[in-house]
């Protein structure tokens, strides 16, 4: 069997997932040879698996030249004006900021009342999270 890679990552094993994309496309579990563990869409699993390490630069660019791809092809679709692309991309970050610090502060709930924002979490929490998430138990 021919070995794969993810950046400088041997993957042992991949199975499909039983969850889906927003669009409902696949999403791929792979198991590492270092035992750890990552999810990935189907369409970019298949962009970014090689049959010989790479760099993290070049894996980057292979994740992120198919995503401009695509916004490119989306932006010319919809006619989008040179005018909108600043406000667009205004929204687009400030739309993955609010999402991530959702995501987070629903992963600091498990430790203490669900805070409305980030600055409301307290050392010890961290402290908390970061022990438990390393496996030694508080």
């Amino acid at each position: 069997m021919i070995s794969q890679f993810i950046g400088t990552k041997k993957i042992k094993e991949t199975k499909t997932a039983e969850h889906k994309t927003p669009m409902g496309n696949a999403i791929v579990e792979i198991e590492y040879d270092d035992n750890t563990k990552e999810f990935m869409a189907q369409c970019m699993f298949d962009k970014v698996v090689t049959d010989k390490q790479t760099d993290a630069t070049e894996l980057q660019d292979k994740r992120i030249n198919v995503i401009v791809d695509i916004i490119l092809f989306s932006m010319r679709e919809w006619g989008v004006k040179i005018g909108e692309v600043d406000k667009i991309t205004m929204l687009l970050a400030q739309s993955l900021s609010y999402n991530s610090n959702q995501a987070l502060l629903s992963l600091v709930a498990d430790y203490m009342p669900k805070p409305l924002s980030l600055d409301e979490v307290d050392m010890l929490t961290l402290d908390l999270i970061l022990k438990t998430k390393n496996g030694n138990k508080v």
